[in-house]
């Protein structure tokens, strides 16, 4: 095996990143994290390695409620235990980036975190975008083309995610109270919320609380106990209009394994090959916990 820096034949493989390409590989870890927001809010579990290319997770169902009790009486109800087993297969993401020798030969740090960084973010837009479709699956939702998102629709989003339905609404089941609820929508969606929540002019003060936080630090942060995120690679349609969501943070679930690093020499063409692959998929583990969110999208002039 030759050693960086050598020459040779064909293609020399370990996966072992030598000290020539540490900034590299450390630029892509950290701009791959930041790139994201649905790997960070999820449910997340690990594909340990050895295991195979797939992750059982039981789900367990409820027990009747508890009945009234009588001193010195039998307990006539018993409850059995009832799972269902759901299998998670993930799916490889792999990016490859080529650096010649010369390059590495003189020792380009800066090139190499370049290519790094930009190596990180094909990585994070994959893994958004990825987690990002599933906004739209869910089978109920607020909003339509067109509609300017307000802080109504988050309360009623959050409402109905915590209700589950019944009455006259279909039966659903409402989201457990130890699980968060989050909204993912386009910044170009946020806007007319934020204006709506912060509105300064020359007769108006200048707001204090929420209002001036929208106002100074731009994003929305939390409304009636929901915390807002922006996503700015969902899917704008040609009508401006996009379909966020929001969920209960346990309704989707981010399987993923390790990523990994791997440079090759190629002596043809006196380069080195770095690739970078991990194997994820998301999973929408209850859809009733979930609403998609299709709100107008069309870029702020004002």
């Amino acid at each position: 095996m030759a050693a960086i820096g050598q020459g040779g034949v064909g293609t020399t493989t370990t996966s072992t990143i030598t000290n020539d390409f540490i900034p590299l590989v450390n630029e892509a870890r950290f701009h791959e994290e930041h790139a994201t927001t649905m790997v960070k809010i999820v449910r997340r579990e690990v594909l340990p390695k050895g295991r195979g290319d797939n992750i059982k997770i039981p789900k367990y169902g409820t027990f009747d409620d508890a009945q009234d009790g009588q001193e010195g009486t039998d307990v006539t109800q018993s409850q059995k235990l009832s799972d269902a087993v759901s299998t998670i297969t993930p799916t490889e993401i792999v990016v490859k980036a080529v650096v010649t020798k010369r390059t590495v030969d003189q020792r380009r740090s800066d090139v190499l975190k370049i290519i790094g960084k930009l190596m990180g973010d094909s990585m994070g837009r994959k893994e958004e975008k990825t987690g990002l479709t599933m906004l739209s699956g869910f089978s109920l939702g607020l909003g339509s083309a067109g509609t300017a998102l307000n802080w109504e629709h988050i309360g009623a989003g959050r409402h109905a995610i915590r209700g589950g339905g019944g009455g006259a609404a279909a039966l659903v089941e409402p989201a457990p109270m130890a699980s968060p609820i989050l909204n993912v929508s386009h910044p170009h969606q946020l806007w007319p919320l934020a204006k709506d929540l912060a509105a300064v002019g020359s007769t108006t003060p200048y707001p204090v609380g929420l209002s001036a936080d929208i106002v100074k630090m731009g994003r929305v942060g939390k409304i009636q106990d929901v915390t807002t995120f922006e996503a700015g690679l969902l899917t704008i349609d040609s009508s401006d209009d996009a379909i966020g969501g929001m969920f209960a943070k346990d309704a989707l679930i981010l399987v993923y394994g390790e990523r990994e690093e791997y440079q090759d020499f190629r002596g043809a063409l006196r380069a080195y090959e770095i690739t970078m692959s991990r194997w994820l998929t998301f999973y929408e583990w209850n859809d009733s916990w979930g609403r998609s969110m299709t709100f107008d999208a069309v870029m702020p002039v004002s």
